[in-house]
């Protein structure tokens, strides 16, 4: 779905239209539809994102997590959308430097 590009906003604005149209026919589908929506979302966003995205990075799921976090934190939409390419920034900057420090140390 288009409006799954911004990925904070975009599930509430797929979600939203289609629990009112469902609730037009019935109030218990519209509560199924919102469950539905809320258990996919929470899965999508807290178990298959971190795992995808750690894997295509190399950031373990908690750092990614903790990174979009503080990214959110600090920062508001931008952090979020900025967090994981700071996060691989970072882990680049630290094994350059790390790894820069122990040639030295053994020279």
């Amino acid at each position: 779905m288009i409006a799954e590009v911004v990925p904070v906003v975009g599930p509430i604005v797929v979600a939203v239209p289609a629990t009112f149209l469902a609730y037009a026919d019935s109030p218990v589908l519209a509560l199924k539809i919102a469950l539905f929506y809320f258990v996919f979302y929470q899965i999508d966003a807290h178990y298959l994102m971190p795992k995808i995205m750690g894997k295509s990075i190399q950031l373990h799921p908690v750092l990614l997590i903790l990174s979009l976090l503080i990214g959110a934190k600090l920062f508001g939409i931008l952090g979020l959308l900025f967090a994981v390419p700071v996060a691989a920034v970072c882990k680049v900057l630290y094994k350059h430097l790390w790894h820069f420090s122990e040639d030295k140390k053994v020279q």
